[in-house]
């Protein structure tokens, strides 16, 4: 046998490896615009947006004040079905979640939920 292959480098390059493999954490939260009629999110790491998801956020600890929500990069914009004044925000309450409505980053892993994170001015 030649050992004439033996010096040869070899080098493995594995896409999935370029993922992610935390749980997607909240950096900021903030209102959009002086409207305040939409809550601006951002995450270390892209998420995915679910329309399920919808109940499961809380300005202020109430139920049902988010009517939709759109992803862009790091940034889930969630639009509130009525400006607000609220000053906090929730994801997910322990008695009002299921398995089925978690946020989730891109990598397949399910984000953090926050309790009362304050919105930036």
């Amino acid at each position: 046998m030649s050992d004439q292959g033996m010096d040869m480098e070899i080098e493995f390059h594995d896409d999935a490896h370029e993922a992610s493999n935390t749980a997607p954490k909240l950096r900021r939260a903030s209102f959009t615009s002086p409207a305040k009629d939409a809550i601006a999110l951002e995450s270390d790491q892209p998420i995915v947006w679910a329309d399920a998801l919808v109940g499961q956020f809380y300005p202020d600890g109430e139920k049902d004040k988010v009517a939709s929500g759109s992803v862009v990069g790091n940034g889930l914009t969630l639009k509130l079905s009525a400006p607000s004044e609220a000053t906090r925000i929730t994801c997910l309450k322990e008695t009002h979640w299921t398995q089925d409505k978690l946020m989730m980053g891109t990598s397949g892993i399910a984000a953090l939920t926050f309790c009362d994170v304050p919105l930036a001015k």
